[in-house]
């Protein structure tokens, strides 16, 4: 008689009882929708934290040495940008003002926190459509663009903007008038964006240095090599400047918020315990099945059976449970998802390459919990147990 396939028996093992089989999916699926969404959600922090850098017009970004994040940039000398000018393969230096300011609200008079972008209306700073055809409103004194990614806590300004109407506001105690709307990615660290020239940058920000800038934008002139003028630049800066590629400064950005950050600690340890979670879930499914069945595994050692081979049938099974479980959570998370991008805007979507990890993370959760448990077959003794 041809003895049964160890995946048949695992199988067989698995549907013997359905109600564990659904309570060990039930947890499997729990444990993925948990790590799928904490690793999303962190995906999406990192990518909106991000946004400005990933419009940049410009092929290296130069920063202080201090440099975390963007929000929190430290000024430099705008003389250091224009000594860029002097080497060879590079075209155009534009300097980018960021700041953080207050927005009294003229509906309620309430006051809100909102980040101030300056640029140089005369050159390309952010290839953002909507930033570039209002370049013209962003020459004019005291004139800000509003994003439409904005929260509704600061009035209903692209309804008054799309009517017809001016909107005026004070921003930092500054009377400034909201002529323009642009829209750019919705971000985790702040609520609202305005966008307006250097010249009414510092108008809104009287404390700061005048010539004192946050990033330095520098485009190369075509067929430059980038590597080559970042070196250069790197060696003139000795240190005092950090200087990257923009692809470069794009990852870093996203690096830092899902490695430094505490918000980011905190979606990567919902993660880890997602996995925690999933691996004692299983243990105890299969554990349980092994203390069922261990007369039964006593006996096939008895008759001949290996520890290897007993040993595929649990592994088989928790390959079985991984697939099974992962596919309903994987589910749940993808409407997760959408649900989430809709009512926040924030840029979480699920990709092939996520997916696929998190069934790899599965697999492996499944298997470490099986061969926990495997440690009660090796003690199965056939004598013991009859």
């Amino acid at each position: 008689m041809k003895p049964p396939a160890p995946a048949f028996l695992a199988w067989r093992q698995l549907v013997w009882s359905k109600v564990r089989l659904f309570v060990a999916l039930a947890g499997i699926a729990f444990a993925v929708t948990l790590m799928l969404v904490q690793v999303g959600f962190l995906d999406a922090l990192a990518t909106s934290a991000a946004t400005f850098h990933m419009v940049f017009d410009a092929d290296i970004v130069l920063v202080d040495a201090r440099y975390n994040h963007l929000k929190s940039t430290s000024h430099f000398s705008r003389r250091y940008l224009l000594q860029a000018l002097g080497h060879d393969g590079v075209e155009s230096v534009k300097p980018f003002y960021i700041g953080e300011a207050r927005w009294r609200n003229p509906w309620t008079d309430s006051m809100e926190g909102i980040l101030v972008v300056g640029i140089d209306p005369d050159k390309t700073t952010l290839n953002v459509p909507g930033i570039i055809s209002q370049a013209d409103l962003l020459r004019k004194t005291d004139v800000v663009l509003f994003d439409l990614a904005s929260q509704a806590k600061y009035g209903p300004v692209p309804q008054e903007i799309r009517e017809g109407r001016t909107v005026a506001v004070e921003v930092n105690g500054k009377r400034v008038r909201v002529e323009g709307l642009f829209r750019t990615q919705k971000t985790f660290y702040n609520d609202g964006n305005l966008v307006t020239s250097d010249t009414n940058f510092q108008r809104i920000f009287q404390g700061r240095t005048p010539g004192a800038i946050d990033v330095g934008l520098v485009k190369l002139k075509p067929g430059a090599d980038a590597a080559k003028v970042k070196a250069a630049l790197a060696r003139t800066y000795d240190g005092v400047l950090k200087v990257m590629l923009r692809e470069e400064a794009v990852h870093g950005e996203k690096q830092y918020w899902k490695t430094k950050s505490v918000i980011g600690f905190i979606f990567n340890m919902g993660a880890v315990m997602g996995f925690i979670v999933g691996l004692i879930i299983v243990y105890q499914i299969l554990f349980s099945d092994v203390q069922d069945h261990l007369a039964e595994y006593a006996t096939l050692k008895a008759i001949g059976y290996s520890d290897a081979f007993l040993f595929l049938v649990i592994l088989y099974e928790s390959v079985i449970l991984a697939f099974l479980g992962f596919i309903p959570g994987w589910g749940v998370s993808v409407l997760l998802y959408a649900h989430t991008a809709r009512a926040t805007s924030l840029p979480i979507e699920m990709t092939m390459e996520r997916a696929m990890q998190a069934l790899l993370v599965t697999v492996v959760m499944c298997v470490i919990s099986g061969s926990i448990a495997l440690r009660k077959i090796k003690k199965a003794d056939p004598a013991d147990i009859f």
